[in-house]
């Protein structure tokens, strides 16, 4: 029996291969997304500006692949859209912007509209 490494693919996971804080990444967006009866994939990027000078619109660059069920990935877009939707959720992050916003000296907060109600 060839020996397995924390890399093979088939390996299941251990509670020594399992971080305690898993990893954290930034992206902009969703670059793909593909939805199948068993499984989602959704693919995150981030933009960058490639080989153009000022004007060129960024283009969204696949930086990260996540595969979950699919009954999953539902339960995901509920959560966000109920979360988003939540009038306290709204207003908090109405603060939040107008309290980073403030930090600038010189600042004008009375143009932007957050669309919070």
């Amino acid at each position: 029996m060839a020996a397995t490494t924390p890399n093979t693919i088939d390996a299941p996971a251990t509670s020594a291969q399992i971080a305690e804080e898993p990893p954290l990444a930034y992206f902009d967006g969703v670059t793909n997304m593909a939805f199948g009866p068993f499984v989602t994939r959704v693919t995150l990027g981030v933009q960058q500006n490639v080989g153009g000078g000022a004007g060129k619109k960024p283009e969204n660059r696949p930086t990260m692949t996540v595969v979950m069920p699919t009954a999953s990935s539902h339960h995901l877009a509920r959560e966000i859209s109920k979360t988003l939707d939540n009038p306290e959720h709204q207003k908090i992050l109405e603060h939040a912007f107008a309290t980073y916003q403030k930090s600038f000296p010189g600042s004008r907060t009375d143009i932007v509209d957050t669309g919070a109600k």
